[in-house]
């Protein structure tokens, strides 16, 4: 079998062009400034900020056996370095889901995703 290079180069780069989409507020109950996010499967985002965000919407699902996490930590997707949650990203998770309001309990700075 013979595969062309520009089919077979879209093939090996969409597993990592996928992630879930977010849309973050400053404030709980969804509220207050807002930005949207795609987190890539596998990546972290840092604001840099060590005030960051409340709340967030769900927009799009991550890939299969993915958990998206939400760190208190200005530095990193470190879980050892303060408060953090995590949920299934792709679908799976009772709380995790599209167009759903989620209070995170904290001011998160960094929110990333890796393979379960």
């Amino acid at each position: 079998m013979h595969f062309s290079a520009p089919l077979f180069l879209l093939a090996a780069t969409a597993s990592t062009t996928s992630g879930y989409i977010i849309q973050v507020f400053t404030e709980g109950g969804c509220r207050g400034a807002t930005q949207e996010f795609n987190v890539y499967d596998n990546t972290c985002h840092t604001t840099g900020n060590t005030v960051g965000f409340r709340s967030f919407r769900v927009k799009a699902y991550g890939a299969n056996r993915q958990r998206a996490g939400f760190f208190q930590s200005s530095t990193g997707c470190n879980a050892l370095a303060g408060t953090w949650n995590d949920y299934w990203a792709d679908g799976g998770s009772d709380t995790f889901k599209k167009d759903r309001c989620i209070d995170i309990g904290f001011s998160a700075s960094s929110f990333g995703s890796r393979s379960a």
